[in-house]
């Protein structure tokens, strides 16, 4: 029987995420072993802010929410934005469904499975990185380790890899 899974996502990879950059997905593994298969889906968490009441959204069936990823921000001020992990089910506008789910080795990344995570937004951002063979995983790892510290690009961390299908 297929599951529903909750995940955070950074702005930028939800970016990713509707541009189709990015269609897999490397998390740390937990001590009870992989948490996904195939036919699971993951309701992607991100940045977002309800607004007050609007009846006229209500009436056409719009969610009232405000997406911190793709909102224009000009002139927005004192506006709080909640974080990710406390978005309820029915606010997320992306759904994943798992199509592959294996564990291996978080170094052992391949160049294509570096692109697919949709970490090529980076190579722009770092000059050195432009016509390096091995520019995506260098650009993953920049990733992996703005999201989990300096350091965590660990040669013994074993990760669940994560290929999936956007529904938007």
């Amino acid at each position: 029987m297929s599951k529903a899974h909750g995940l955070q996502f950074s702005a930028a990879m939800v970016r990713a995420l509707l541009d189709g950059s990015k269609t897999m997905t490397r998390r740390k593994l937990g001590d009870k072993g992989p948490r996904f298969k195939a036919g699971d889906t993951i309701w992607v968490r991100e940045t977002f802010r309800v607004h007050p009441t609007d009846m006229w959204l209500l009436a056409q069936n719009e969610r009232p929410v405000d997406y911190k990823a793709t909102e224009n921000l000009d002139g927005w001020k004192g506006v709080r934005w909640k974080n990710a992990r406390y978005m309820p089910r029915w606010a997320s506008r992306i759904t994943l469904v798992v199509t592959a789910s294996r564990v291996e080795r978080l170094q052992d990344i391949s160049e294509s499975d570096a692109m697919a995570e949709g970490a090529g937004f980076l190579i722009g951002d770092h000059e050195y990185l432009d016509g390096n063979p091995d520019q995506y995983r260098a650009c993953f790892r920049i990733l992996w380790e703005s999201i989990h510290g300096a350091g965590s690009w660990d040669p013994d961390q074993n990760v669940e890899v994560i290929s999936f299908e956007v529904q938007k």
